[in-house]
């Protein structure tokens, strides 16, 4: 069986969590007697990578004598099936996936003996032998713990991005642990923190006037099954196209969604008819915490066993977050925030929607019919604006998919540039047709301006005269450029004028 473990489909923040788990386990089901040791006992977990090696260290209660045999015998259930460590093959199957030899070495609370175990899986397949040698060392009974190396890896050594996703990842998988303070969680010398996101403070987006509301609720949903889930789902204050999204958590740990909050979008959990496509506000903003401890989990712990209950569990569960008196659904997809001041995220995630609205609208237009189911269904990227100072913001863009007959590639963008009167301009880098849109030009500040205004139309309308010069170029005769040099300066003066209206 452990020839078989190598070939699983883990990811290396999973497999580092199977160890992580058996050390909470070992933690919880011996806390009393650690804290009558140590009142102030706190479990630490340790990751480091060291050459080809990776080694996971913890100061939880070892490995007892008695459990040795079980430990290392693919498929034995633990006795306690109720913590996170439940199959009996989460260490197996995780360190012979990583690598082709890993060691254990224990000491066990209470007990007199240090215990080192080898298994090398070359050697096991060439022998076809199972047995595993066992070194007993003499130790103080009052030292207690175990350490599991990692030799020769079958997966690249984590180094730089890697590492940085093992960090996200666990951060976000052990949040519950964190944020509780019951452990300390250490990759590669960094000590593991959680953030938690701002909830959303603010009158409903139906009576800006009205009283300030905290948009978040409890959830309670009992299935068909008679199992339940329960937990909070809260809208974020900053709408982030990553970091939003749910949570399924299994005994604390969670299973499924953990990529929301380490900036992962492969990671997340979000049903298309709660958070809709991506380019919604639902989609950005609504996140929270779901307990399905009640369901199956994957014995690799990265999904859920519905049993066939997903789809009801979602349908309860978009009735429940739009339910009056806090309809979360409606708020997040209604709600805007002023332009003005410390709240610019959620603009910049209005204009990344408009953006990509008008992108998509204009590929299809150059499309023939026939083709444009495809191009409606495309989730063109998103790129967000980052603040720079006294500088103007990072343009907000997305490539526009045209057809090869066009003749060109373009990418549309929104830059915010105070300096600059012109509404539209035209660029060529690197041979792709850059279609710059001013949102911070006369016309725009006085028709257009965040949050009363709506920019998609706009948007539309210069990309439309944009490409249109840019077609226009291949014609006979004529100068391109003329009709797009008046607009601007037709916008720039009187025509960008907003008309008081008299009361």
């Amino acid at each position: 069986m452990l020839a078989l473990f190598p070939s699983m489909k883990y990811k290396a923040w999973y497999a580092l969590g199977e160890l992580v788990d058996n050390a909470i386990q070992s933690y919880r089901a011996n806390k009393d007697a650690l804290q009558s040791l140590y009142p102030a006992f706190r479990l630490r977990i340790e990751i480091q990578v060291v050459n080809d090696s990776i080694i996971v260290r913890d100061n939880a209660a070892g490995i007892r004598a008695a459990d040795i045999p079980r430990a290392f015998a693919p498929a034995q259930p633990p006795p306690d099936r109720t913590g996170l460590s439940q199959f009996g093959i989460g260490m197996k199957s995780a360190a012979c996936w990583y690598a082709r030899k890993f060691t254990v070495q224990t000491s066990a609370l209470g007990e007199s003996t240090q215990r080192v175990v080898e298994i090398d899986i070359p050697k096991i397949l060439e022998t076809r032998s199972d047995e595993v040698r066992v070194e007993v060392f003499p130790a103080d009974p009052r030292t207690h713990g175990t350490i599991v190396t990692l030799h020769h890896l079958n997966q690249p050594t984590p180094t730089g991005r890697t590492l940085g996703k093992i960090r996200s990842y666990l951060g976000s998988i052990y949040r519950s642990f964190l944020r509780s303070g019951e452990i300390e969680l250490i990759v590669h010398n960094e000590a593991l923190a959680y953030r938690e996101p701002t909830i959303l403070a603010a009158p409903r987006w139906d009576t800006p006037k009205g009283p300030v509301e905290v948009w978040k609720k409890d959830i309670d949903v009992l299935l068909g099954s008679g199992r339940q889930i329960t937990g909070w789902v809260a809208i974020r204050e900053k709408g982030s196209t990553i970091e939003a999204g749910l949570s399924l958590l299994y005994r604390g740990k969670v299973v499924v969604g953990a990529g929301s909050m380490a900036k992962d979008t492969e990671g997340s959990y979000r049903p298309d008819s709660i958070f809709g496509r991506s380019n919604s506000f639902a989609y950005q903003r609504i996140f929270g915490e779901l307990d399905v401890s009640e369901l199956g989990v994957a014995y690799s712990k990265d999904d859920v066993i519905w049993g066939g209950d997903e789809d009801a569990f979602i349908e309860s569960l978009h009735d429940a977050l739009d339910a009056e008196p806090l309809p979360l659904l409606r708020m997040a997809n209604g709600f805007r925030k002023s332009e003005h001041g410390r709240e610019e995220i959620d603009v910049e995630a209005e204009v990344q929607r408009a953006v990509n609205a008008s992108a998509s609208a204009a590929a299809q237009s150059l499309t023939a019919p026939s083709q444009r189911d495809d191009i409606a269904r495309l989730d063109l990227p998103m790129q967000r604006a980052v603040s720079n100072g006294n500088e103007p913001d990072r343009p907000i863009s997305a490539e526009i998919v045209i057809p090869q007959s066009f003749g060109v590639s373009a990418r549309f963008e929104v830059v915010n540039e105070p300096f600059d009167t012109s509404l539209i301009r035209i660029v060529r880098e690197d041979g792709t047709e850059v279609i710059r849109v001013n949102r911070a030009a006369p016309f725009m500040r006085s028709f257009a301006s965040l949050p009363d205004g709506d920019i998609e139309p706009i948007l539309r309308l210069c990309l439309a005269v944009a490409l249109a010069e840019i077609q226009a170029r291949n014609a006979p005769q004529g100068r391109a450029s003329t009709l797009r040099t008046a607009l601007n300066k037709l916008l720039e003066g009187p025509l960008s004028q907003r008309i008081p209206t008299a009361l």
